[in-house]
């Protein structure tokens, strides 16, 4: 290794996030010309991530419950043809067989690739896949399918002009094999995301219902299609996005009521779809009786004969290749730690992280983040000193505490801390001379769309299936830029 770089994008087991920050990560770095390297480790067999829809995989990756990170990668499964014949490896997507995005189509664009003006306003994840497959073409060469990375070491070394640097050994194996390799990097960029491993709090008694009705507990990265439970006793976990989703879609074929168990006060998550479906707002569960599958709720409330529990409890953040590393990124998993920026590892920035921050819109955040480090790890950017980045983190914590409202960024939020990367791009070394990747921030309009998507959402969700795939634009919605803001 010498003064030009060698870079390694991890991109593993995640939802948005991996395959966004891998491809936009990947272009900004390569834009840098002093990097001259480029190496993408993908476990899965194409572009997509998780994106690319699998079946329900047998053998959950998770246990139940699950409150701690995962210490080791996880493990493919064979997927199975609808013939029965035997598929590939295959990692468990969360995405579900009606998943539709939640973003505004305006919002996920890349700057350099539109979505199509057929697409719906709210595009279905394979028109979102395929989006994504379209923007990885001309990078497709140089992605390591079906290799998955399970170790990473940090190593001191001299360099040529006897500074003291850091080199990162990365071991990888080919996916369902023992073929394994290290190779050698200067830097680590890590866009794993964090919608993988799952979160299933340790209510009194889920374990022993578990043992007893095993399939009938799952984490929403498990469910697929609402007609699985026709006629079923079903209670939903959670009133975030996913379990708002999924409680709606459910509704229609489960047993009067569904029960959605929230910790909040209706109305304080997502929005409801209007009163067509029939759900019922419950507190939270305090335990789970395995006799007559009964549930006791923590205003005392007791439901028997319950045939399905569906936890929509989101996901801890997990790095299992990262377990020899020290100061540790993550404990808890409530959080990554010891970051500036929700990017840059304290100790060696040289390991950075893309797309931590959540509800937010992670294409835009994957670019402005990509941009930063491509020019930290090109030398035309410096950061603030070490004591500098460690007092960031701590104002951070006392703010908001070291649980999973570290890294929460709702709007406008979000929109302040993307202008802020995107200043700190513009004083780049050489950024006036044309070098590198160009990033902006987002416009009025997009603005404006980020501060209502919410009431856009909301008008749509309500709609019928061929109702929303005729919705293409702001105005179909009922939404006007130039009107709304005169």
């Amino acid at each position: 290794m010498g003064p030009a770089l060698l870079a390694s994008l991890l991109s593993s087991q995640s939802l948005v996030s991996s395959v966004v920050t891998i491809l936009t990560g990947h272009r900004y770095l390569t834009a840098e010309k002093s990097i001259s390297q480029v190496t993408i480790y993908e476990q899965r067999s194409s572009p997509g991530g998780v994106w690319n829809a699998t079946p329900s995989l047998t053998s959950p990756s998770y246990s139940i419950p699950q409150t701690v990170p995962d210490t080791a990668p996880p493990v493919p499964q064979k997927g199975y043809a609808k013939d029965g014949r035997e598929g590939s490896w295959n990692f468990q997507s969360a995405v579900y067989d009606y998943l539709e995005a939640n973003i505004p189509k305006l919002l996920m664009n890349y700057t350099d690739l539109r979505f199509q003006d057929e697409t719906p306003l709210f595009p279905a994840h394979r028109a979102v896949n395929k989006y994504l497959d379209t923007y990885a073409e001309d990078v497709r060469d140089q992605i390591r399918f079906g290799t998955q990375v399970i170790d990473i070491q940090r190593h001191r070394h001299k360099t040529k002009e006897g500074e003291e640097g850091t080199a990162w050994h990365v071991k990888s194996k080919v996916v369902g094999t023992d073929e394994e390799e290290t190779a050698v990097f200067d830097s680590v960029v890590v866009a794993n995301g964090h919608h993988d491993c799952a979160f299933i709090p340790n209510i009194k008694g889920v374990q022993d219902w578990h043992r007893a009705y095993p399939s009938s507990v799952i984490h929403s990265k498990n469910y697929k299609r609402p007609e699985n439970y026709e006629g079923k006793k079903v209670v939903v976990v959670g009133a975030g996005v996913s379990g708002i989703d999924i409680a709606n879609q459910i509704a229609p074929h489960a047993q009067y009521p569904l029960l959605l168990s929230r910790r909040a006060a209706k109305g304080s998550s997502s929005p409801l779809a209007p009163e067509k479906t029939a759900i019922e707002d419950v507190s939270e569960i305090k335990e789970f009786i395995a006799d007559n599958r009964t549930i006791r709720f923590i205003d005392g409330r007791i439901e028997t004969g319950v045939d399905d529990v569906i936890f929509c409890t989101g996901y801890l953040y997990s790095y299992p290749f990262l377990q020899n590393l020290k100061p540790a990124v993550v404990t808890t998993g409530n959080r990554t730690e010891n970051l500036y920026l929700h990017i840059f590892y304290h100790e060696e920035p040289t390991l950075s992280f893309l797309c931590l921050p959540i509800r937010i819109v992670p294409f835009i955040m994957a670019e402005v983040q990509s941009a930063l480090v491509a020019r930290f790890l090109a030398g035309r950017f410096a950061l603030p000193s070490l004591s500098e980045r460690l007092d960031w983190e701590d104002r951070l914590l006392q703010e908001r505490g070291s649980g999973k409202a570290f890294h929460f960024m709702g709007y406008p939020e979000d929109a302040h801390y993307i202008n802020e990367l995107v200043s700190m791009v513009g004083k780049a070394d050489g950024e006036n001379a044309g070098i590198g990747k160009k990033t902006q921030g987002w416009d009025r309009k997009c603005l404006w769309i980020r501060e209502n998507s919410g009431k856009i959402v909301a008008a749509v969700r309500g709609l019928d299936p061929e109702a929303r795939e005729k919705i293409k634009t702001l105005e179909d919605a009922g939404f006007h830029y130039e009107r709304d803001t005169e």
